[in-house]
């Protein structure tokens, strides 16, 4: 749930890097949806993971505002790959001492996952650069549906009302910001 901090931090950066107007009450309600699901307590908020969670979501949020600057003047198809390809190089030295042979079988599914993935970032990174980021990074919280959705149908399993909660709260300040963020002659018919 951590994660989902990512497009807030998104929206908080466009104000002083990409010069966006965002009212800054809807990034505190989304936050605070955060830390809703998250419930935490000192140690679960100082814990190594926690932290490697946040750095990785700044991380994150940092290449996506950075990338709709870059994004000016480079095609979107060189930004994927020259990220994908530094991600890939630095997961490899990180699992290196772990590495296990990939079998001949596995090698489809790679296949299909390293497409679909390069497609799927070419689509947001797209999205970067033809909308505002605080309009463009709510919409990565349809990630929230699609993780209950798997989670039920692969472990039948539902989150706590907590998560439930939070969920609906960071969901609500990112529709707040889409719908802020229409043009006015646009129609946006709530789901």
């Amino acid at each position: 749930m951590l994660t989902f901090v990512a497009p807030m931090i998104i929206t908080m950066l466009s104000v002083p890097m990409l010069k966006e107007i965002v009212p800054p009450l809807a990034i505190a309600v989304g936050l605070c949806g955060v830390v809703v699901a998250l419930r935490p307590d000192h140690s679960a908020f100082l814990s190594v993971g926690a932290l490697a969670v946040l750095v990785a979501a700044v991380c994150y949020a940092l290449s996506n505002v950075v990338g709709r600057t870059i994004s000016r003047t480079e095609p979107s198809a060189t930004l994927v790959f020259w990220t994908t390809g530094a991600m890939a190089l630095g997961g490899s030295v990180l699992s290196a001492t772990h590495w296990v042979e990939v079998l001949p079988a596995h090698w489809p599914v790679l296949l299909g996952l390293a497409v679909s993935g390069f497609l799927g970032q070419l689509a947001i990174t797209e999205a970067f650069r033809h909308g505002q980021a605080s309009a463009v990074a709510p919409f990565e919280h349809t990630a929230l549906a699609w993780a209950v959705a798997l989670d039920w149908l692969v472990w039948r399993s539902l989150p706590d009302a907590y998560t439930l909660a939070g969920g609906a709260i960071i969901i609500a300040s990112g529709i707040y910001l889409i719908r802020r963020e229409a043009p006015k002659d646009m129609v946006v018919v709530p789901s």
